[in-house]
């Protein structure tokens, strides 16, 4: 499969051939087996150019039978897990494989994930491949089922009531086809977001969605003045965690016309704060907000 792009000029490849391989090119010799774990190692990370017929050094050495390794390569991208769109050219006697950062990533050769690392490919390690589909957005954590929450006992009335008047979402609706319509409820049971917001305590479904507020004296963290752990539904925790903050933080007094009251700290920025590290938060992680 080919994309119509520009042409590599022989200058071009001059220029890539002087620079030598790289994080984006790699030189082969003569064709190999591998094939399919360079294309995708490159196509996963940030796309990059396979140079055939050219050796280690950077000196070009040709490439015999060009048609038949041109097959072997497009048959090759066509076999991928998804198959890849790649551009294959040749240019002064060099098969020049262009190989794009593919946006059907991640691509995996013989059910293997690889990863351009400098000048190599590495393939990846089980913890890699996940971090990998979390990083890139293709799997989302709020959206994921969380099996510990039991929508027939952990579910109530109650919390769906008090999340719909702050959603403005009509009393007059189903509850369970409310929370299917947000994406909150799924067949195979609650997401995570969904978790987080109704259960009544939180650390049962998730370890890490409990609040920890402290007081510290000075600022080396060294002596705990005091220390709240917030482990309730998402909605009650950043509440309580205002509130805290609020409670151990001086308040001035102005008196003009009529007595205002002014937080050390901006009520606004603590509200922000508090919110992006909840939303922010890799819940991933066994440690507490």
């Amino acid at each position: 499969m080919e994309d119509n792009l520009k042409q590599m000029t022989k200058e071009e490849l001059h220029h890539i051939l002087l620079l030598g391989e790289g994080q984006s090119t790699e030189f082969k010799k003569s064709p190999s087996e591998d094939f399919g774990r360079e294309l995708v190692a490159f196509a996963n990370s940030l796309g990059g150019i396979l140079l055939i017929g050219v050796d280690d050094k950077g000196n070009v050495v040709g490439v015999n039978q060009p048609n038949r390794v041109k097959g072997q390569l497009q048959s090759t991208a066509r076999n991928l897990e998804p198959p890849l769109r790649v551009q294959v050219e040749t240019v002064d006697s060099v098969l020049v494989v262009t190989v794009p950062q593919s946006a059907d990533r991640p691509h995996a050769s013989s059910g293997r994930y690889y990863l351009r690392e400098g000048a190599s490919c590495q393939q990846m390690t089980r913890s890699q491949i996940r971090e990998y589909f979390f990083s890139e957005g293709l799997l989302m954590f709020d959206t994921m089922v969380n099996h510990d929450f039991d929508v027939s006992k952990d579910l109530t009335k109650k919390s769906y009531k008090e999340f719909a008047k702050t959603a403005g979402i009509p009393s007059s609706l189903d509850m369970l086809d409310s929370l299917r319509n947000i994406k909150l409820l799924t067949n195979n049971g609650m997401t995570n977001a969904g978790a987080l917001i109704f259960g009544k305590q939180g650390s049962r479904y998730l370890i890490s969605a409990t609040i920890m507020c402290a007081l510290f004296q000075g600022a080396t963290k060294t002596k705990i003045l005091d220390q709240k752990l917030f482990d309730g539904d998402i909605v009650s925790n950043y509440r309580n965690a205002i509130l805290y903050l609020q409670s151990h933080l001086n308040t001035e007094y102005i008196i003009t016309s009529v007595r205002t009251n002014k937080l050390e700290l901006p009520e606004d920025a603590l509200r922000e704060a508090v919110i992006n590290a909840i939303a922010h938060r890799d819940y991933r992680s066994p440690a507490n907000i």
